[in-house]
């Protein structure tokens, strides 16, 4: 089965506010793709969408299967769902809420004990501390690292991560990301918001941009992140150069001059 994720003329509101508006995407095996774009502009929404957390107007297909037509289980053996915070009200370990990733495998007993393979992918995650440590004691980043990592365990062929590296040191980002590309060379799906325009340009093989909930810009790093296209959709502006070790990858650094968010579009 070729992995893929794809939607047409996705549309949400909450009342009267649209969110989005006409989203149509694809992603195939092997990809990273970064969702991009500013505060507001729907990337939460889109990903929560995606992963059938909220009812949106349009259609949603995983390997080419509509969403609507699958079952609870089926929907966690094709995507898992990162979301932006996770906090937990009980004392769990972290083996236990890296184990819940399997949950939707268990009959009737309960998560069968994996202890090797909650190893294997806290590793992936670059994750250091023992996995009898308590989730709920652990930093921000460090619960970012375990949620992952259960993302990993539950073994889905399409990833959804909603800022999975907002609350990392760039250690730590650095183990994340490169775990992340390891999955999607073994042939998964990855689809992460991302605020940090540098970083998405090092990991993602495509990028899409968003704004007012619309689909505005999509194409490889070097397509996407241009200082007219940025200045238009963040209200900022920047200089693009290249990085220092590879010609071919983009970076973006803010003007000082010129940073204000009050621009008009004739000074573009």
């Amino acid at each position: 089965m070729n992995t893929s994720l794809a939607c047409a003329g996705l549309s949400f509101s909450y009342g009267d506010t649209p969110i989005l508006t006409g989203v149509t995407l694809r992603a195939d095996a092997g990809e990273v793709v970064g969702l991009v774009g500013p505060n507001g502009s729907g990337k939460t929404t889109l990903l929560k969408s995606l992963a059938g957390l909220l009812e949106a107007k349009g259609e949603i297909f995983y390997n080419g299967d509509p969403l609507t037509g699958l079952s609870s289980r089926q929907r966690a053996d094709r995507r898992a769902y990162v979301p932006q915070n996770t906090h937990s009200v009980f004392p769990y370990r972290v083996d236990a809420v890296v184990s819940m990733g399997s949950a939707h495998r268990a009959r009737f007993y309960g998560v069968r004990r994996d202890d090797a393979g909650v190893a294997a992918v806290l590793s992936e995650v670059g994750f250091i501390h023992s996995p009898s440590r308590r989730f709920d004691r652990l930093s921000g980043g460090e619960r970012q690292q375990v949620i992952v990592a259960r993302a990993f365990l539950q073994g889905a062929g399409v990833l959804l991560l909603d800022e999975p590296t907002s609350a990392l040191d760039l250690k730590h980002c650095a183990a994340v990301m490169t775990g992340l590309c390891g999955r999607a060379k073994r042939g998964a799906v990855v689809l992460m918001s991302l605020h940090d325009l540098n970083l998405a340009a090092v990991f993602c093989d495509r990028l899409l941009l968003l704004n007012g909930g619309k689909l505005v810009a999509e194409g490889t790093p070097n397509d996407v992140l241009k200082p007219d296209m940025i200045a238009q959709v963040y209200g900022v502006r920047v200089s693009c150069g290249t990085h220092p070790r590879s010609g071919a990858i983009p970076t973006v650094h803010l003007d000082p001059q010129g940073w204000s968010a009050d621009l008009s579009h004739e000074e573009l």
